[in-house]
């Protein structure tokens, strides 16, 4: 389980009961600078991504090491969504852009300006 906090340290929590009324253990920090507004899973469950207000979403591996940062963008990242195949992943934020990544190598592939800033995004069927 992961918990988004407002100190932008974040947390990734390990169950350590599992009954309903079990308590959750601090496990490690997710190491944003600011805080984080999103944290999402891709789809087969192997790696987390997160964004915060530091500008920079990361990618990280299930043992908690940030294996991937995504930089460019000069505002808080307040959405993002990984593709089914966790090979590309978008991003939308305040500087009014949201920017499509590829993931193995953190290269942003494409730019799509907006008047305002961007508080969503999410792929279609088919990964469009």
């Amino acid at each position: 389980m992961v918990s988004p906090r407002d100190d932008s340290a974040g947390r990734c929590l390990q169950r350590t009961e599992t009954a309903c009324d079990s308590t959750y253990s601090h496990h490690h920090p997710l190491g944003h600078e600011r805080s984080i507004t999103v944290v999402k899973y891709n789809y087969d469950g192997d790696l987390l991504f997160t964004a915060s207000k530091d500008h920079v979403p990361s990618m990280w591996a299930e043992s908690g090491e940030r294996i991937g940062t995504f930089n460019g963008h000069k505002g808080t990242i307040w959405d993002l969504d990984v593709d089914r195949f966790s090979t590309r992943v978008l991003t939308a934020s305040a500087d009014a852009t949201c920017r499509l990544w590829e993931c193995s190598t953190g290269t942003c592939i494409q730019n799509f300006p907006h008047r305002g800033p961007v508080r969503g995004v999410a792929w279609a069927d088919g990964a469009q």
